[in-house]
């Protein structure tokens, strides 16, 4: 019986037995080289053909196996001599054309293989090994995915226990993304078989195309065990490790498939994300400039090295890396939102508008968008398009609460005190205090409480403190705010239990507006303005803060005089 015994891609090299009439040392010389050849020792299987070719050189077989053995070995020059040979001494031997052409597809000679295998086939039409080479043709260099099919099925028909060409058939349904049929073909394919690394490998993303990442991951560890040295097989089994949320261990198998091929972009694109998740954002960045290097423009790397330097707080680095990215790919919406986050982190408020209101445009459904948009006008001093913003949020996303809450703020810079506890009121009923473990509980009492303040209802704002204040954690930073409202701390105190910069920025700016409904105006600017030079710009605070010196600073409004009549 013929045997398979080596295999480059999906094309084998198959023995022959020498003809019956052969003497017995030249068929024991032929049988001791197959032997060598199944064991790979190819050095030792050309020895013993060459001594059967001693013995008998005029035959065909001989020469064909020792062709093959000189192709296992890598030697495919002599191969071709050899086969070459064998076909002068008979040109009807379709097993030699069979090896000539998988020895002319590794030589680069893709046309004279497929016409090899070609010949093959119409010398022995039941050569289950030829169907299965013209297919791997047919399949890698003709991108004939139909013929290919029909081949590695004709194969399989012929030879039930040829596992190369049951890996080969489903290697076509895999591309033809039917991975049912695949994953059922690379089974038969590892039953005969089970050591051939490739088909462990095919059928592991196969189980990654239906999301069965666990048995994907076995299937790659297999074939890690088999070929430890295919950095493609690390690269794999990390994919399927991300997916099963095992960062760490994705991130192992990432570093080994670069240790092994430190050449291949993707492998250092892949672990840039891992960086990424696991919250390491310099090595995150040292490994998308890496993928850059080596694929210089892909616009994915500018995108996600933008992110990681966001991530640090380096905005305008993150702005020239999105920038870069819209210019390779100006359709993402996502690009264009987030280089509006750096510009509004930077205050470039008209220009994180601009491409807020694009990545709407591309995206007109974002509810997301529309609320930082909405964030942007108010910090720009744009009332009333950023809270139609806010409104178009809630209107996409009605449990965006936070919407409620950014509502609120704005009508508080805006000095619309009504409308601010009710937005206030209204987050409160929704949300309750849910963030109670947090110092940021308060902050919507804070808001409600100053709301009713600037409404002049200080029996109401009174009401609603007491009402809230029992529910807050005593020992938070956001119930001191509160107890020096209700009387029970001073300025002083509240200075002194502010241990940060931004806690100062919040109590500055919150005796600036007690002073201000004190009527105390001078001592409020002086807490305003140290908020503006030495505040906390990402806090809130500021943006109060900013607002009330605005319009401290604004004249006064003219009197409207009565038309006289005529």
């Amino acid at each position: 019986m013929n045997k398979c015994t080596h295999r480059f891609g999906s094309i084998c090299f198959f023995l022959l037995l020498s003809f019956p009439g052969l003497a017995q040392t030249v068929q024991d010389s032929n049988k001791r080289g197959m032997d060598a050849n199944a064991k790979k020792d190819y050095d030792l299987a050309i020895a013993e053909f060459t001594r059967a070719i001693e013995l008998s050189p005029n035959d065909s077989v001989v020469y064909s196996n020792r062709g093959m053995a000189y192709g296992n070995k890598g030697d495919q020059q002599s191969a071709l001599r050899d086969l070459e040979k064998a076909l002068r001494l008979d040109a009807n031997n379709a097993m030699a054309y069979n090896n000539r052409g998988r020895s002319n597809i590794l030589l680069g000679n893709t046309d004279k293989g497929f016409d090899d295998f070609n010949r093959a086939i119409q010398l022995d039409p039941k050569l289950a090994i030829a169907y299965n080479n013209r297919g791997f043709v047919y399949h890698a260099y003709k991108k004939n995915p139909a013929a290919a099919l029909a081949d590695y099925k004709k194969s399989t028909e012929l030879d039930g226990s040829l596992a190369i060409a049951f890996r080969g058939l489903g290697s076509c349904y895999f591309d033809d993304k039917k991975y049912p049929d695949a994953i059922s073909a690379f089974i038969k394919s590892i039953n005969l078989d089970a050591t051939d690394a490739e088909a462990f490998n095919y059928r592991g993303r196969s189980y990654m195309a239906t999301s069965e990442y666990e048995k994907a991951a076995a299937d790659f560890t297999k074939a890690i065990a088999l070929t430890p040295s295919e950095s493609v097989y690390f690269f794999n089994r990390g994919l399927a490790y991300s997916n099963l949320l095992k960062e760490k261990e994705a991130l192992a198998d990432f570093d080994k498939a670069i240790d092994l091929d430190s050449k291949d972009d993707a492998y250092f694109f892949r672990r840039g994300l891992t960086n990424s998740h696991l919250g390491n954002s310099a090595a995150a960045i040292s490994d998308f400039t890496k993928t850059l290097e080596l694929r210089p423009g892909q616009e994915n790397a500018y995108y996600n090295r933008g992110l990681a330097h966001r991530r640090l707080g380096n905005d305008l680095a993150a702005v020239a890396d999105f920038t870069e990215s819209i210019r390779l790919d100006p359709n993402d919406p996502l690009t264009f939102y987030n280089r509006a986050r750096s510009f509004s982190d930077l205050e470039r408020y008209d220009e994180a508008i601009a491409d807020f209101s694009k990545s709407l445009e591309l995206k007109p459904d974002s509810a997301n968008t529309f609320f930082y948009r909405g964030g942007a006008y108010v910090e720009s001093g744009q009332y009333e398009k950023g809270l139609a913003d806010y409104d178009k949020t809630l209107e996409l996303a009605p449990t965006y609460n936070a919407a409620y809450e950014l509502k609120a703020w704005a009508y508080l810079y805006w000095n619309k005190g009504d409308l601010a506890y009710e937005q206030a009121n209204t987050y409160l009923e929704l949300n309750g205090l849910k963030n109670s473990g947090q110092d940021d509980a308060g902050y919507p009492i804070i808001v409600g409480y100053l709301g009713l303040r600037k409404a002049n209802k200080a029996s109401g704002a009174k009401a609603f403190l007491e009402r809230w204040l029992p529910q807050v954690k005593p020992d938070s930073w956001t119930t001191s705010i509160l107890s020096y409202f209700n009387g029970e701390l001073t300025s002083a105190q509240l200075l002194g239990l502010a241990d940060t910069n931004g806690k100062l920025t919040e109590a500055h700016t919150y005796i600036g507006e007690m002073q201000m409904l004190a009527g105390a105006r001078p001592t409020a600017m002086i807490h305003f303005k140290w908020t503006r030079d030495n505040g906390t710009k990402s806090f809130t605070e500021y943006t109060l803060a900013l607002a009330e010196l605005k319009r401290a600073a604004a004249p006064p409004s003219a009197a409207k005089r009565p038309r006289p009549k005529r």
